[in-house]
């Protein structure tokens, strides 16, 4: 039985360093503390960990439709 996170994160947007658009917990904001706890859940839906940011985060696609998508699919149901 999968468990939804009770806690509401905020997820921001960028560029990795291969140019791709992602979307990722922000570590820097309060409301985003103690994310690898979830860790499970947020592998479960997509999630991919940036040990050398320290930040999960998703491929978002380059176009409007794909974000909607993988956030739809993917980072809402987290």
């Amino acid at each position: 039985m999968k468990k939804n996170i009770n806690e509401a994160f905020v997820v921001s947007k960028r560029f990795d360093k291969k140019g791709n658009p992602i979307a990722f917990i922000d570590p820097t904001k309060p409301e985003n503390n103690n994310t690898f706890k979830y860790k499970d859940i947020l592998k479960d839906y997509g999630a991919k960990w940036d040990g050398e940011n320290k930040y999960w985060f998703w491929y978002i696609g380059k176009n409007k439709e794909q974000w909607n998508n993988v956030y739809h699919k993917f980072i809402e149901p987290a």
